[in-house]
């Protein structure tokens, strides 16, 4: 009896001692806090359409996740409401990541072509999985994967970034973090 109630103190000190630890940006959530990044293309289609851009990441497992300790990863959803499809080109569009207030780096968009080795290694189903798309048809939505080198990327996601589609090259499109503007 003795016994169970020490621990139950020991417990209770603990817990103590980490919430007088624990800073006002974690009781807010602060630390898991995700970031939202849109974009829109026009297509200059009658009626206003558009191609809408959309990314979420969670800083944390941002941080904490990668492929094979060269690269992390951010899912890009691309959402075609314009009358047209757009075309993609895995050789000749590109896409750039602005460091958070540093300098841009260049993304990978292809794997397979920029690092054969890993992508070999990959099973078929994930290749599958991730591979450039090749069109995003009207009325459809796909998904775009970006590797960023972490070695520039180990601290922080993104800023931004700046994806230039061949099939659109006077239109690059602008992705930006809208986390505060959607917050308000």
């Amino acid at each position: 009896m003795r016994t169970a109630w020490i621990v139950t103190l020991v417990g209770l000190v603990a817990l103590g001692s980490l919430s007088l630890g624990t800073t006002p940006s974690l009781a807010n959530g602060g630390k898991s806090k995700r970031i939202l990044y849109r974009g829109t293309l026009q297509t200059g289609d009658a009626g206003g359409q558009e191609v809408h851009f959309d990314a979420e990441v969670e800083p944390l497992l941002f941080r904490l996740t990668g492929v094979a300790d060269r690269y992390r990863v951010i899912r890009i959803r691309i959402r075609n409401s314009s009358a047209r499809s757009l075309v993609l080109s895995a050789g000749a569009d590109t896409m750039e990541a602005q460091l958070r207030g540093g300098p841009t780096v260049k993304a990978v968009l292809d794997l397979g072509a920029q690092d054969s080795v890993l992508w070999d290694s990959l099973d078929a189903d994930l290749r599958s999985a991730i591979v450039y798309p090749r069109v995003v048809q009207s009325g459809e939505e796909e998904s775009v994967f970006v590797f960023l080198p972490a070695a520039d990327f180990a601290d922080a996601p993104p800023q931004g970034f700046r994806y230039t589609i061949a099939s659109q090259p006077d239109r690059p499109v602008v992705i930006r973090d809208v986390s505060t503007a959607v917050a308000r």
